[in-house]
């Protein structure tokens, strides 16, 4: 897909969260011409509104989809859950489906139309701590990770479906400014509290904010219809992140690992206060596992750059730090 003519625009699903503002704002500043889906307008950064076209209604509404996609050059579906919030609920699992059932419906009537899926990396299932996960990797995930099983699912729904123009993006854990949410700023700062000075065994790929929103757009302009693009910086360890955390504050402490297997029995019998870990059992039992991506094929297929993880860590605490009380 080449740059598109202005007058056609693209249309972002779940604009008005975390990563989908930032795509907004992309977009915009190359030039695009922006119509959002959203549920809550009131939720729109006020200077963003007024440069889009936007449209109130349900991305579980296959209808609405319809009317939203039609004269775009493009959409981008950004829409579901975030949060750590109750990841593991039957409720979340039915959030996806449905929005992925609506999707798959409204690509019927334009089955050609240039699409970017955006997934996440849990979706592609965890490694080993000495192992990467590519494009390639369909491994097993673990049961109560109903999130990452849903979003798997909902993939294999599009494909069997209408979704052959889609572009498909796996993101790594996202940190930068603008997270009113706290989607993964609650996570830092936790690990700023934490007291013991102790994580799981685990780790995941770091990746900018603003990475992730110009890879996704790179996606829809340069990617292929049916590719599969890892967006992720750095691999760390939860202790290396949490260090970093520390270093922000000013902290010269350092995190210790409890190995994966003692979290996940506790987490599951005892119940997290016995680690005193701090976190809620999906959060604990998904820091138990290992989510090392490699991110070559966006760098050789998009051209992407990626920002440390210690400057997109630092970007995420000074905005919550200045914004947040």
């Amino acid at each position: 897909m080449n740059k598109t003519d202005t007058s056609c625009p693209v249309l972002v699903i779940g604009a008005t969260g975390f990563i989908g503002r930032r795509v907004c704002s992309v977009l915009l500043r190359q030039g695009e011409a922006v119509r959002a889906l959203v549920r809550n307008p009131k939720r729109l950064d006020p200077d963003l509104a007024e440069h889009i076209d936007v449209m109130v209604g349900d991305a579980r509404d296959p209808e609405i989809l319809k009317q939203g996609i039609e004269q775009a050059s493009g959409v981008i579906h950004l829409a579901g859950p975030s949060g750590w919030d109750g990841l593991g609920q039957p409720s979340v699992h039915r959030q996806v489906i449905s929005l992925a059932e609506a999707f798959d419906s409204a690509l019927e009537v334009a089955p050609e139309l240039p699409a970017v899926y955006v997934s996440t990396g849990a979706a592609l299932g965890p490694c080993g701590p000495d192992e990467v996960i590519d494009e390639q990797c369909r491994n097993p995930i673990p049961r109560f990770l109903g999130y990452a099983r849903a979003k798997r699912e909902a993939e294999d729904l599009l494909l069997a479906g209408a979704g052959k123009s889609i572009r498909w993006v796996y993101p790594g854990e996202v940190y930068g400014p603008g997270d009113r949410d706290q989607v993964t700023l609650s996570g830092l700062k936790r690990l700023l509290g934490q007291r013991p000075r102790v994580v799981p065994a685990g780790g995941t790929g770091v990746v900018h904010l603003d990475d992730v929103a110009d890879g996704i757009v790179r996606s829809l302009f340069r990617g292929q219809a049916g590719r599969k693009i890892i967006l992720s910086g750095q691999n760390l360890r939860l202790r290396e992140i949490g260090d970093v955390v520390l270093e922000w504050s000013g902290q010269d402490s350092r995190f210790q690992e409890i190995p994966a297997g003692i979290v996940r029995w506790v987490a599951r019998t005892l119940g997290l206060g016995k680690l005193a870990l701090g976190a809620d059992r999906y959060a604990a039992l998904y820091g138990s596992y290992f989510w090392f991506f490699d991110n070559s094929e966006s760098v050789r297929a998009l051209g992407m750059e990626y920002q440390g993880a210690k400057q997109a860590i630092f970007s995420a605490l000074d905005w919550g730090a200045k914004n947040l009380k």
